[in-house]
């Protein structure tokens, strides 16, 4: 456990009594996953969205996505789930990808070079073209 992450948890339990307006559904595609986030992924949704997204990658699907066109708000402790997601896809053979982020979402992989999610990034109707 990193200094990071310890900060990430103090944070989490100083943060506990504002809960996150945060809403996952999971829809199951044949052997495809899509794991829909709604509102606003911050430091106080980091705990709830990594224990949605564990049991899905244990599923062994062949493509995980997760849309986030309902996003309104991602903060580094979101940028940090998404980016354990695609490092535990890519490790596991589990193609991965971001349905339709809005501009704010992606700007925020842009400054951080977030360059693993800003390739997984898709934003057409197929969802099989990158930004």
């Amino acid at each position: 456990m990193t200094a990071l992450d310890d900060l990430l948890d103090v944070a989490h339990e100083t943060l506990d009594h504002h809960p996150s307006i945060l809403a996952a559904t999971v829809v199951h595609h044949g052997d495809e996953i899509t794991l829909a986030l709604a509102g606003e992924l911050d430091v106080t949704a980091v705990k709830s969205v990594h224990e949605a997204i564990a049991p899905l990658l244990g599923e062994d699907p062949a493509r995980l996505s997760i849309d986030l066109s309902e996003l309104e708000f991602c903060d580094c402790g979101g940028l940090r789930v998404l980016r354990w997601a695609a490092h535990q896809a890519a490790e596991r053979g589990i193609a991965f990808q971001l349905l339709t982020p809005n501009a704010l979402v992606r700007r925020l992989f842009a400054l951080t070079r977030a360059e693993e999610l800003s390739s997984a990034c898709r934003t057409d109707s197929r969802h099989d073209r990158p930004v």
